[in-house]
Protein backbone atom coordinates (compact mmCIF):
# COMPACT_ATOMS: atom_id res chain seq x y z
CA UNK A 1 0.00 0.00 0.00
CA UNK A 2 2.78 2.44 0.87
CA UNK A 3 4.57 1.69 -2.43
CA UNK A 4 1.38 2.27 -4.43
CA UNK A 5 0.77 5.52 -2.57
CA UNK A 6 4.26 6.80 -3.37
CA UNK A 7 3.85 5.83 -7.03
CA UNK A 8 0.49 7.59 -7.23
CA UNK A 9 1.78 10.75 -5.59
CA UNK A 10 5.03 10.83 -7.57
CA UNK A 11 3.31 10.25 -10.91
CA UNK A 12 0.83 13.05 -10.25
CA UNK A 13 3.45 15.56 -9.15
CA UNK A 14 5.76 14.80 -12.08
CA UNK A 15 3.39 14.05 -14.96
CA UNK A 16 0.45 16.30 -14.10
CA UNK A 17 1.98 19.23 -12.23
CA UNK A 18 5.42 19.32 -13.85
CA UNK A 19 7.55 18.82 -10.74
CA UNK A 20 11.06 17.40 -10.99
CA UNK A 21 12.14 14.74 -8.51
CA UNK A 22 15.50 15.46 -6.90
CA UNK A 23 18.25 13.03 -7.97
CA UNK A 24 19.81 13.00 -4.51
CA UNK A 25 16.70 12.85 -2.34
CA UNK A 26 13.69 11.08 -3.84
CA UNK A 27 11.41 12.74 -1.26
CA UNK A 28 12.08 16.22 -2.66
CA UNK A 29 10.17 17.66 -5.63
CA UNK A 30 10.89 21.03 -7.27
CA UNK A 31 8.97 23.19 -9.72
CA UNK A 32 9.97 26.58 -11.15
CA UNK A 33 7.66 29.02 -12.93
CA UNK A 34 9.77 32.00 -13.98
CA UNK A 35 11.09 33.57 -10.79
CA UNK A 36 8.70 31.59 -8.62
CA UNK A 37 9.69 28.36 -6.90
CA UNK A 38 7.82 25.57 -5.17
CA UNK A 39 9.65 22.81 -3.27
CA UNK A 40 7.82 19.86 -1.73
CA UNK A 41 9.29 17.66 0.98
CA UNK A 42 7.39 14.39 1.34
CA UNK A 43 7.29 12.15 4.39
CA UNK A 44 4.73 9.35 3.86
CA UNK A 45 1.54 11.45 3.63
CA UNK A 46 2.88 14.67 5.14
CA UNK A 47 3.95 17.38 2.70
CA UNK A 48 6.06 20.44 3.50
CA UNK A 49 5.84 23.22 0.95
CA UNK A 50 8.52 25.90 0.61
CA UNK A 51 7.49 28.54 -1.88
CA UNK A 52 7.49 32.13 -3.05
CA UNK A 53 4.96 34.18 -4.96
CA UNK A 54 1.56 32.50 -5.29
CA UNK A 55 2.92 28.98 -5.71
CA UNK A 56 1.33 27.65 -2.51
CA UNK A 57 -2.20 28.59 -3.59
CA UNK A 58 -1.53 27.18 -7.05
CA UNK A 59 -0.37 23.87 -5.58
CA UNK A 60 -3.26 23.62 -3.11
CA UNK A 61 -5.85 24.30 -5.83
CA UNK A 62 -4.34 21.74 -8.17
CA UNK A 63 -3.67 19.08 -5.54
CA UNK A 64 -7.07 19.10 -3.84
CA UNK A 65 -9.04 20.19 -6.92
CA UNK A 66 -8.00 18.55 -10.17
CA UNK A 67 -5.88 15.99 -8.35
CA UNK A 68 -8.70 14.95 -6.06
CA UNK A 69 -6.41 14.35 -3.08
CA UNK A 70 -8.06 14.61 0.34
CA UNK A 71 -5.60 17.03 1.95
CA UNK A 72 -5.78 19.76 4.56
CA UNK A 73 -3.52 22.81 4.86
CA UNK A 74 -2.30 23.05 8.46
CA UNK A 75 -0.69 26.47 8.10
CA UNK A 76 2.82 27.69 8.76
CA UNK A 77 5.21 24.88 9.65
CA UNK A 78 6.08 24.78 13.34
CA UNK A 79 6.51 21.06 14.11
CA UNK A 80 7.71 18.15 12.00
CA UNK A 81 9.12 14.68 12.83
CA UNK A 82 9.75 15.63 16.45
CA UNK A 83 11.50 18.87 15.51
CA UNK A 84 10.32 22.34 16.45
CA UNK A 85 10.66 24.79 13.56
CA UNK A 86 10.85 28.51 14.30
CA UNK A 87 10.46 30.88 11.35
CA UNK A 88 11.28 34.48 12.19
CA UNK A 89 10.08 37.66 10.49
CA UNK A 90 13.68 38.19 9.34
CA UNK A 91 13.39 35.13 7.08
CA UNK A 92 15.58 32.89 9.23
CA UNK A 93 14.61 29.35 10.17
CA UNK A 94 15.88 27.43 13.19
CA UNK A 95 15.11 23.87 14.24
CA UNK A 96 15.56 22.15 17.57
CA UNK A 97 14.54 19.03 19.48
CA UNK A 98 14.29 20.47 22.97
CA UNK A 99 11.14 18.52 23.84
CA UNK A 100 12.68 15.31 22.53
CA UNK A 101 15.75 15.85 24.72
CA UNK A 102 13.55 16.41 27.77
CA UNK A 103 11.79 13.11 27.09
CA UNK A 104 15.15 11.34 26.89
CA UNK A 105 16.20 12.82 30.23
CA UNK A 106 13.04 11.53 31.91
CA UNK A 107 13.48 8.12 30.31
CA UNK A 108 17.17 7.50 30.99
CA UNK A 109 18.05 9.53 34.10
CA UNK A 110 16.87 6.78 36.50
CA UNK A 111 19.80 4.68 35.21
CA UNK A 112 22.22 7.39 36.37
CA UNK A 113 21.52 6.74 40.05
CA UNK A 114 24.61 5.51 41.84
CA UNK A 115 26.83 6.19 38.83
CA UNK A 116 29.42 8.95 38.63
CA UNK A 117 28.55 10.64 35.36
CA UNK A 118 29.27 14.27 34.63
CA UNK A 119 28.55 16.53 31.72
CA UNK A 120 31.71 17.73 29.98
CA UNK A 121 31.65 20.88 27.88
CA UNK A 122 32.12 19.71 25.23
CA UNK A 123 32.18 15.94 25.65
CA UNK A 124 35.83 15.02 26.11
CA UNK A 125 37.13 13.16 23.01
CA UNK A 126 39.97 11.63 25.08
CA UNK A 127 37.45 9.79 27.24
CA UNK A 128 35.84 8.30 24.15
CA UNK A 129 39.18 7.20 22.70
CA UNK A 130 39.79 5.13 25.84
CA UNK A 131 36.51 3.21 25.67
CA UNK A 132 36.53 -0.54 25.11
CA UNK A 133 34.19 -3.51 24.98
CA UNK A 134 33.21 -5.41 28.13
CA UNK A 135 36.30 -7.28 29.31
CA UNK A 136 34.71 -10.21 31.15
CA UNK A 137 31.44 -12.02 31.77
CA UNK A 138 30.72 -10.07 34.96
CA UNK A 139 30.95 -6.76 33.15
CA UNK A 140 28.85 -8.11 30.28
CA UNK A 141 26.17 -9.12 32.77
CA UNK A 142 26.18 -5.64 34.36
CA UNK A 143 26.10 -3.92 30.99
CA UNK A 144 23.16 -6.01 29.80
CA UNK A 145 21.05 -4.51 32.58
CA UNK A 146 21.60 -1.04 31.10
CA UNK A 147 19.56 0.22 28.09
CA UNK A 148 22.64 0.96 25.98
CA UNK A 149 21.12 0.20 22.57
CA UNK A 150 18.00 2.26 23.32
CA UNK A 151 20.07 5.22 24.47
CA UNK A 152 22.37 5.04 21.45
CA UNK A 153 19.45 4.84 19.04
CA UNK A 154 17.82 7.88 20.65
CA UNK A 155 21.01 9.94 20.58
CA UNK A 156 21.79 8.85 17.03
CA UNK A 157 18.45 10.21 15.84
CA UNK A 158 19.23 13.46 17.63
CA UNK A 159 22.69 13.74 16.05
CA UNK A 160 21.43 13.18 12.50
CA UNK A 161 18.55 15.65 12.81
CA UNK A 162 19.60 18.73 14.80
CA UNK A 163 22.78 18.07 16.79
CA UNK A 164 25.70 17.35 14.43
CA UNK A 165 28.04 18.51 17.21
CA UNK A 166 27.78 15.05 18.82
CA UNK A 167 28.31 13.09 15.58
CA UNK A 168 31.90 12.12 16.45
CA UNK A 169 30.90 10.81 19.86
CA UNK A 170 28.05 8.81 18.36
CA UNK A 171 30.36 7.22 15.77
CA UNK A 172 32.55 5.97 18.62
CA UNK A 173 29.68 4.77 20.79
CA UNK A 174 28.05 2.91 17.86
CA UNK A 175 31.19 0.83 17.43
CA UNK A 176 30.53 -0.85 20.81
CA UNK A 177 26.91 -1.80 20.24
CA UNK A 178 27.72 -5.52 19.94
CA UNK A 179 29.41 -5.72 23.35
CA UNK A 180 29.26 -2.46 25.32
CA UNK A 181 30.99 -1.97 28.64
CA UNK A 182 29.52 -0.04 31.55
CA UNK A 183 31.97 2.74 30.70
CA UNK A 184 30.37 2.97 27.25
CA UNK A 185 26.98 3.48 28.84
CA UNK A 186 28.40 6.15 31.14
CA UNK A 187 29.93 7.91 28.12
CA UNK A 188 26.59 7.81 26.32
CA UNK A 189 24.91 9.27 29.38
CA UNK A 190 27.50 12.06 29.43
CA UNK A 191 26.46 12.90 25.85
CA UNK A 192 22.82 12.99 26.94
CA UNK A 193 23.70 15.32 29.81
CA UNK A 194 25.68 17.48 27.39
CA UNK A 195 22.80 17.94 24.95
CA UNK A 196 20.46 18.59 27.86
CA UNK A 197 22.81 21.24 29.21
CA UNK A 198 22.94 22.82 25.75
CA UNK A 199 19.25 22.39 25.04
CA UNK A 200 19.12 26.00 23.83
CA UNK A 201 21.31 25.16 20.82
CA UNK A 202 19.37 25.51 17.59
CA UNK A 203 20.34 24.55 14.08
Amino acid sequence: ASRLWQETLSNYLIKELGFTQCKYDSCLYIKRKGEHLCMLGIYVDDIICAHNGDMLNWFKDKFTGEGGFNAKHLGKLSWFLGMAIDQSDKHTITINQSQYIEKLIKRFMPYKEGRKIEMSMPCNPTTFQQLSIAQNENEQARAKKLPYLELIGSLLYLSTMTRPDIAYHMSVLCSFMHNPSCACFDAAMSVLLFVHGTNHYHL
